[in-house]
Parts: structure tokens; sequence; C-alpha cells
């Protein structure tokens, strides 16, 4: 049952700047600074399990980066 909006402490805007805090596949963490481009729910070389996954365009490393969401820990 659902009764309306929870508290969130991180909220992904997509197309607009962000930052937080990831804890990779090697269980490494490191600030990220993005701009998310799309969620989406599959597998990559990283992580083999279907999951759900932030796309995102790394300002940092001048890419695109996939995110699984479970590794966002906080806003950075």
């Amino acid at each position: 049952m659902i009764t309306g909006p929870t508290k969130c402490d991180v909220e992904i805007v997509f197309n607009a700047e962000t930052c937080f805090l990831y804890v990779d596949h090697r269980n490494e963490p490191s600030k990220r600074h993005v701009i998310p481009r799309r969620l989406l729910y599959g597998s990559t070389e990283y992580y083999p399990e279907s999951q759900w996954l932030l796309e995102c365009w790394d300002l940092d490393r001048n890419d695109y980066r996939t995110f699984a969401l479970k590794n966002i820990c906080v806003p950075g």
C-alpha cells in the first residue's frame, strides 16, 4: 500500500549536473560528478546480475559510465 511521498536523501534529476559517493564493484569508494542520462534495468560486464542501473555522463572522466543504484551511497 502506497500512502504518499517518503523522505528521500538522494534525488536524481536527469540532464542536470549532480554528484554522489559511489562504491564500485571492487568495493572502492569515490566521489562522482555526473549528468544522469537514463535509468535502466539490466546487467553489465561488472554487474552480471540484473539490477537497476543509472547511465550518466561522467564529468571527470569525460565519458559515459553506468552505476549500480544499490552502490550510490550519499550525496557527494
